[in-house]
C-alpha cells in the first residue's frame, strides 16, 4: 500500500511518498493527515495495519512519520501513537481518519473509532503534549444512537473564529 500525492510528470513508482514496509504498516497505509511540528517541519499521521498489530481483532491504529526539509519524503517513527482499546466497545477494532489541530497545552486528535460490525462508528479524541504520546479522552466527541459517524477533519476558521469539524 502507497500514501501518494501525484505530482505532474513523476512515474508512479517515484511519486510514493510512504510504502508499507514494516509489521505495523505492510498490509496498509491509509487516512492521512500532515500537521506542522512546532520546532519546524511536518508529521504526517496515519492509519496502519500489519502482522505486528497489537491485539488479533485490530483493524487499524494511528502511526507517525516525519517530513524531509523539502515536505516530499517521510521517515517513519517508532512505535503506535494511538491503538484502539479492546475493553472499550465504541473503539474495540479500528481507529480511522486522524485529524490533529493545536489546543490548550498540546495537541488533539479526533477520530473515527469502530467497534464489532454491530456498534455504531462514533468520532473520539485523543490528547498529546508532545504529537507523540498520546491519551484517549473520555466519551464521545460525536454519537448518535441510530446512525454512525466518520472521515473526520478538523479546520480553524479565519480571524481566530474557533474549529470547524466536517465529517460523513
Amino acid at each position: 500500500m502507497i500514501l501518494d500525492w501525484p505530482r505532474r510528470g513523476f512515474s508512479s513508482t517515484s511519486r510514493a511518498r510512504l510504502r508499507g514496509s514494516r509489521g505495523l504498516d505492510s498490509s496498509k497505509l491509509q487516512s492521512p493527515c500532515i500537521v506542522p511540528r512546532p520546532e519546524g517541519g511536518w508529521r504526517l499521521f496515519y492509519i496502519g495495519i500489519g502482522p505486528d498489530r497489537p491485539f488479533t481483532e485490530c483493524q487499524g491504529y494511528v502511526l507517525s512519520a516525519v517530513a524531509s526539509a523539502d515536505g516530499l519524503d517521510f521517515t517513519k517513527e517508532e512505535g503506535i501513537r494511538l491503538a484502539p482499546v479492546p475493553g472499550r466497545p465504541h473503539m474495540s477494532r479500528r481507529l480511522i481518519a486522524p485529524t490533529v489541530t493545536a489546543c490548550a497545552g498540546g495537541w488533539r486528535m479526533y477520530l473515527e473509532a469502530r467497534g464489532p460490525a454491530e456498534e455504531l462508528t462514533v468520532i473520539s479524541s485523543a490528547f498529546s503534549a508532545d504529537m507523540l504520546s498520546w491519551e484517549h479522552e473520555d466519551g464521545f466527541r460525536l454519537s448518535h444512537p441510530t446512525m454512525g459517524f466518520g472521515g473526520p477533519r478538523i479546520v480553524s476558521l479565519p480571524g481566530g473564529g474557533g474549529l470547524r469539524l466536517y465529517l460523513f
